[in-house]
């Protein structure tokens, strides 16, 4: 069976136990406070630093708040102000973890760097100092950057600047040995001239056409044309017959006949010698342009030749072009580069940092109410513990 707990036992043992709990509290808070007013008071100086941001810049609120909690600036602090030497004795890993302390103010870009150090006045100090050599080593930083970045950038630029020039001046020099448009002169009247062969081979086809069937009907025709006619039209020779008495026949039946030239065969004849003239000439002048467009003649080399030669021009503009573009694009990219270094995120202190008038630690009345209530509930546990065993027993 279970024993029934009797509070009343419990009420009239804290009852009697009265004046043991309030020692204990009062010993309890005494205790707080003597072990407060034992403790080196610590004083903390706050300033606000501000971050100015470039546009285009990605730099975020972390990294300048690594830049403030960088080694090497605690330790050049706690060296400028002695706080490394007794009675501080402060080395760079405990003033970063311990006496620093820096918080980022959300949605803004602001931070507050806190010191806490024994001394008001080397907390004010080192606050101060601290943001300075900060600001100082984010000035060199983005300075060393921008320098070298610069530096890169010239580079490059005076290689493609150098690149340019060398390929411009082999364009020109091309363009000059090369005579590209006198050899392209050269290469169009030929083209013209082999429009001309192929006009000229159909008009010599036309011609001999033509020339053939002159030829065929000059050769049907005479040259001669004859022609009878009477005696009676003869006027000597009607006298001389009209002379001789005795005519073996009639002589009003004798037909004489005379032959002329044919007309027609004479026009004929002298088309055809044209003919033949024009197409004689026809005929050399499609071996001239059939030699002068042969794949062995001199105009066709030239003609391979000024092919090779546009390749070379257009391969030499491409890459002038090109080197054109790349030099381009890096004189916008060093005057931006310039421009950037003039404008990239800075650090600035918008609130200094003040002499603290009051320790922010330890904080006595804090620590003595804590004690009271230690001290009060250790002693009301020992009587509770000890009426447990008291009734048990």
């Amino acid at each position: 069976m279970y024993e029934t707990v009797d509070l009343a036992e419990y009420v009239r043992a804290i009852w009697r136990g009265r004046f043991a709990m309030i020692t204990g509290t009062l010993l309890g808070g005494l205790a707080a406070l003597g072990i407060s007013l034992l403790m080196r008071p610590q004083y903390e100086a706050t300033t606000t630093v501000g971050i100015s941001r470039h546009n285009e810049d990605k730099t975020t609120n972390r990294t300048f708040q690594a830049l403030l909690e960088n080694r090497s600036i605690g330790t050049k602090v706690l060296t400028e102000l002695g706080l490394d030497k007794p009675p501080h004795n402060l080395t760079a890993e405990e003033f970063i973890h311990e006496a620093l302390e820096v918080e980022e103010v959300p949605d803004t870009s602001l931070l507050i760097v806190r010191v806490r150090v024994s001394d008001p006045t080397l907390a004010a100090r080192a606050t101060e100092r601290l943001s300075a050599l900060a600001i100082e080593m984010n000035e060199q930083l983005a300075d060393r950057t921008a320098t070298t970045k610069r530096s890169v950038l010239k580079r490059q630029l005076d290689e493609a600047r150098q690149k340019l020039d060398g390929l411009e001046t082999r364009l020109v020099a091309f363009k000059d040995n090369a005579q590209i448009e006198l050899t392209r002169r050269g290469v169009e009247a030929l083209l013209e001239q082999r429009g001309t062969l192929s006009w000229l081979l159909v008009e010599l086809a036309a011609e001999q056409t033509r020339l053939a069937s002159a030829e065929k009907e000059l050769s049907q025709r005479k040259p001669t044309v004859t022609v009878q006619r009477s005696i009676d039209r003869d006027v000597p020779l009607m006298e001389s017959v009209r002379a001789n008495p005795t005519p073996t026949k009639p002589m009003f039946d004798v037909a004489l006949k005379d032959e002329f030239i044919n007309p027609v065969y004479e026009e004929l004849e002298k088309s055809v010698a044209a003919m033949r003239t024009k197409v004689a000439g026809m005929e050399r002048q499609r071996r001239e342009l059939t030699e002068r467009l042969s794949p062995d003649s001199p105009q066709f080399a030239q003609m391979k030749r000024l092919n090779e030669r546009e390749v070379q021009l257009a391969e030499l503009e491409r890459q002038v072009t090109l080197a054109r573009t790349l030099h381009n694009d890096l004189f916008l990219r060093h005057e931006q580069a310039r421009i950037e270094s003039a404008s990239a995120s800075q650090l600035s202190v918008l609130d200094p940092p003040q002499v603290p008038l009051r320790p922010v630690s330890p904080r006595k009345v804090l620590n003595t109410a804590l004690g009271l209530l230690l001290g009060f509930m250790l002693t009301f546990t020992l009587l509770m513990v000890r009426q447990f065993v008291r009734l048990s027993a």
